[in-house]
């Protein structure tokens, strides 16, 4: 898929989408609806092997927070968020692995990070594995936790030249 000048590619309840080898780029929202997938109830999107970059955020994120996501491969380039976090989960699992976020800013309160994920009262899971954040602008932490029975597991995360207004990880789980 080339994916260029649009807003949201999908909507779906109880659904599971895969994307793969694609570039979504110069897209700027105007609402609060996700630019790229909303998807909804016990939901799954994949993203592997693809281009996100030159995107413009405005009150929302890439993907709806009531669904399980998975990015692998992705490079996340020149994307500006303005008072959501970029990659937001409440409820569900959320796995990167080999991503690279460059040049990302994240503009709005404490919750303006790059992934802002909370498990809430439910068990679930966050991983990121051999994925690199660099060269950003974020106005909460990079990365930040939340929930009362989490599941994390980071190996192999690089960090360089990002300037956060808080710490690069916030984790504020009760069990972990």
């Amino acid at each position: 898929i080339n994916y260029k000048d649009s807003n949201m590619l999908v909507r779906g309840y109880e659904s599971s989408v895969e994307i793969y080898n694609s570039n979504f780029q110069n897209m700027v929202t105007r609402n609060s609806y996700p630019a790229l997938m909303d998807l909804k109830g016990n939901s799954y999107g994949l993203i592997e092997k693809s281009n996100i970059n030159l995107i413009k955020l405005n009150g929302c994120g890439l993907v709806d927070d009531e669904a399980n996501y998975s990015f692998n491969k992705i490079n996340f380039f020149k994307i500006t968020t303005s008072s959501k976090a970029l990659i937001t989960s409440y409820h569900r699992n959320l796995k990167l692995e080999h991503c690279n976020f460059n040049n990302i800013i994240c503009n709005g309160d404490e919750n303006s990070s790059i992934i802002y994920y909370d498990s809430e009262d439910s068990e679930r899971s966050f991983k990121i594995y051999n994925s690199t954040f660099s060269d950003s602008t974020i106005n909460g932490p990079l990365i930040k936790i939340k929930g009362d029975n989490n599941n994390i597991e980071i190996e192999k995360l690089k960090i360089n030249n990002v300037v956060t207004f808080g710490p690069s990880i916030e984790n504020i789980s009760l069990n972990v």
